[in-house]
């Protein structure tokens, strides 16, 4: 790292003395053709404390979530070596997911979820580029330039990906629906992110 890089990374972990939640905002446009790569590291401590970079819908036009999408670029736990079993489930570790579904009982996200570790570098450790291409054809996730996980639905789109029955609430969409509408971007942390 850079002096300025160790210099910023010391600023933020000396502001983390007490546990905090917060997060920002930021409103992007209808997809077209989105690239995002956000260089950030995040703050890790020895208690369960949550970072989260997001993008949540403007509008609930699908209704309730995950019905309307849910696109997490990234989210990690900050624990410091926190193993479960043989899984490192701290700032070792983190993941990329896509929240839909048409109600939170028949939340897909496991058909569109890709977790990295990295034992030698945590990512509390150190600034890292976090990526989400997402056009009309499909989503991909990137962790310092390099493919993470991907999705292409098929024509009948994210319902026919995930499987459901019954009544396709994102009929009227584009095959990309629920990931067809403005979204919001945030930064979260906190234990309640």
């Amino acid at each position: 790292m850079t002096w300025f890089e160790n210099y910023v990374m010391m600023m933020l972990k000396r502001w983390l003395l007490a546990p905090i939640s917060g997060f920002f905002l930021l409103l992007l446009p209808s997809f077209a053709l989105l690239v995002t790569n956000i260089l950030t590291t995040f703050f890790f401590a020895s208690f369960l404390f949550t970072t989260a970079i997001w993008m949540l819908p403007l509008n609930n036009e699908y209704g309730g979530w995950p019905a309307s999408g849910e696109m997490d670029i990234m989210e990690s736990r900050g624990n410091l070596d926190y193993v479960c079993g043989d899984v490192h489930e701290g700032h070792q570790k983190m993941g990329s997911t896509l929240h839909w579904g048409p109600d939170s009982s028949q939340n897909a996200y496991y058909l569109t979820s890709w977790s990295q570790v990295d034992e030698e570098v945590p990512f509390g450790d150190s600034f890292r580029t976090y990526g989400l291409e997402w056009d009309t054809e499909g989503i991909r996730f990137t962790l310092d330039g390099e493919l993470t996980g991907e999705v292409y639905p098929p024509e009948g789109g994210f319902w026919e990906l995930g499987g459901f029955e019954g009544e396709n609430i994102w009929e009227d969409g584009t095959k990309m629906a629920p990931f067809d509408k403005e979204v919001v971007m945030g930064l979260g942390w906190g234990g309640g992110v």
